[in-house]
């Protein structure tokens, strides 16, 4: 175990820091990691050997910090993202679908029918996040023979094993330099009391970045002041990317506002003002004004509609401060 834990110390260590950043911005609490060693009792040795998995890998998975459970709750679906729309995979058993370990070996496109039909993973890789969100994640796939992660997002139509390989110690690095740097910034709305308690359990990045990859979007330029200009310009209206930028720099001001990363943060000052906001947020949407359906089945916009648009537009203008555009 020890010379697994030696050979593979870059994933290791970079994920244990990923996790403590996590941690400290109050996305995860301390208690929702599980500190390696896993013990051999909580993970489903059996299951995981019977889908041909090598016994390093498998003495890998009990090296790694892991979220209980319980926290990765509905992991099929949506899970709790370790970056922007892509999900951190647990390798635990699932009280409700004892299955659901084969799909970590999955690596095509879309399930089928017939598994022989199917693209597979070596079994000398591990998947460490699963790609979300209709398919703009990224699937982290870590091979153990030369310590190197690929990055595969299915944009492109590429499959996984066409994907060029980065060292870990690289990929997670750039990681933590993304949330320290609040490039990417954590959203935890713990005030919802959906069924799903972690759908809201995100990374929230610059829209522009979605924007150019959704297959559906407008194209537009990188940087944020030319991309209003151009929409301004071109399509009439930019307000909607305003507003999608103005809520990212607010979550960031939250952390600004507390002094992240200048060792003075203060955690709980942050979270006072997140919840807050948060319930804020929520009060200003549940006035939303709904329209409703005429006698001829035509769609009516409430009147009051554009008057409550002005005001969440300006929620989140207000909220970006200084940062605002």
């Amino acid at each position: 175990m020890e010379q697994i834990a030696e050979k593979h110390k870059g994933l290791i260590g970079g994920m244990s820091k990923i996790y403590d950043i996590l941690i400290a911005m109050r996305y995860l609490s301390a208690s929702d990691v599980i500190r390696p060693p896993i013990d051999n009792q909580s993970l489903p040795f059996s299951q995981l050997r019977s889908l041909g998995y090598e016994s390093e890998v498998l003495g890998l998975v009990q090296q790694l910090p892991a979220l209980r459970s319980e926290v990765v709750w509905g992991f099929q679906e949506w899970g709790v993202e370790l970056l922007p729309r892509s999900k951190v995979v647990t390798y635990f058993s699932h009280p409700d679908d004892p299955d659901f370990l084969n799909d970590l070996l999955w690596g095509d496109f879309y399930k089928t029918d017939d598994p022989n039909e199917m693209k597979w993973l070596h079994p000398w890789m591990l998947k460490l996040t699963e790609c979300g969100q209709n398919g703009y994640g990224t699937s982290l796939i870590y091979n153990i023979r030369d310590q190197s992660i690929i990055e595969w997002t299915q944009i492109g139509r590429k499959y996984w094993d066409d994907m060029p390989s980065r060292p870990a110690e690289e990929v997670l690095s750039e990681i933590a330099e993304k949330l320290e740097s609040l490039e990417w910034v954590p959203y935890y709305d713990s005030d919802d009391k959906a069924e799903a308690p972690l759908f809201q359990r995100k990374l929230v990045e610059d829209p522009i970045v979605f924007q150019n990859i959704w297959s559906g979007g407008i194209r537009v330029p990188g940087e944020i002041a030319a991309a209003i200009e151009y929409l301004q310009s071109e399509h009439g209206d930019a307000d909607w990317l305003r507003q999608s930028i103005n809520r990212w720099r607010a979550l960031q001001m939250h952390y600004v506002d507390s002094r992240w990363a200048t060792g003075a943060w203060d955690a709980d000052a942050f979270w006072e003002k997140r919840v807050a906001w948060i319930r804020e947020l929520h009060a200003l949407e549940r006035q939303r004004p709904h329209g409703a359906w005429s006698d001829n089945q035509k769609y009516l916009e409430h009147p009051m509609l554009p008057d409550w648009e002005n005001r969440h537009f300006d929620f989140f203008k207000q909220s970006a401060g200084d940062r605002a555009v």
